[in-house]
């Protein structure tokens, strides 16, 4: 089949429905397979479950790349791994398209040690984070520490509901964090230009500079207790968000409720 292209576009092709390209006949596809972690982190151990949204299908797997799908193994029980895998694995049902195959790689964390950080639990602190609002052009949030802030005020969490426009505005929140009980926490900063997430008054997530809202995160050892947290955030134009979330201990991945957050 050869497809030649004109100096003339052809705007007639495809605008009727008796020239309109159709598909004839659809194969019923499985649903893309999914996997779960029993675990909250991987330290030493994951339990790994498959599944998929198609009622009745198989799941086959590999911890090897195959070309050959006879070569996978049929998922019936979870599993454990104890170290880094890349995991491959398909749906299959009779009178289906299988799927295509999904790569998922986990990784197993680093052990780490508690941080000790100072600890505001004598505080007399209330509900809320400070914050410092602004509408300067900026590349990088420490330009923020030389400028006049338009307003001030309190806000419930790290919200940028407080903007006066959608377009040069930039953000320095300031408070305390509420840790309910000891444990390992991941934080996550998803931020649309640029923001740096602070605890304990050091820059813990670095996401300086002017960027999509792609997430980064961090994971900690913390006693229970209060501690300092803040973030610093600008926005250059185009497309704005600003998300910071946690999880831990009974806490599934959120946003930081205004629950925990105070301030003096």
């Amino acid at each position: 089949m050869v497809f030649e292209m004109g100096k003339i576009p052809n705007n007639e092709w495809g605008g009727s429905q008796d020239n309109r390209p159709v598909t004839k006949k659809f194969i019923n596809a499985v649903a893309m397979p999914y996997y779960k972690i029993e675990e909250n982190y991987f330290f030493d151990k994951a339990t790994i479950s498959l599944g998929s949204n198609t009622e009745g299908a198989k799941i086959y797997f590999s911890t090897n790349e195959e070309d050959d799908a006879e070569k996978y193994s049929l998922y019936t029980d979870p599993f454990q791994i104890k170290e880094t895998t890349t995991i491959y694995f398909f749906a299959q049902k009779e009178g289906f398209m299988n799927s295509t195959v999904v790569t998922e790689t986990i990784e197993k964390l680093e052990k780490t040690e508690v941080a000790h950080f100072k600890n505001y639990d004598s505080e007399s602190l209330i509900p809320g984070l400070e914050y410092q609002y602004f509408e300067d052009n900026v590349l990088y949030v420490d330009e923020l520490d030389q400028l006049t802030p338009k307003k001030t005020g309190i806000t419930s969490h790290f919200s940028i509901a407080d903007r006066e426009n959608d377009g040069l505005f930039d953000f320095i929140y300031s408070g305390f964090i509420k840790i309910p009980t000891d444990g390992v926490y991941t934080f996550f900063l998803s931020t649309n230009d640029g923001g740096v997430l602070y605890l304990d008054g050091k820059r813990f997530i670095d996401k300086d500079g002017p960027g999509t809202a792609t997430p980064l995160s961090r994971t900690i050892s913390l006693k229970a207790g209060t501690y300092k947290i803040g973030e610093k955030y600008f926005q250059m134009g185009g497309g704005y968000s600003n998300t910071i979330s946690w999880k831990g201990p009974g806490i599934k991945k959120e946003e930081i409720p205004g629950t925990v957050l105070f301030h003096k």
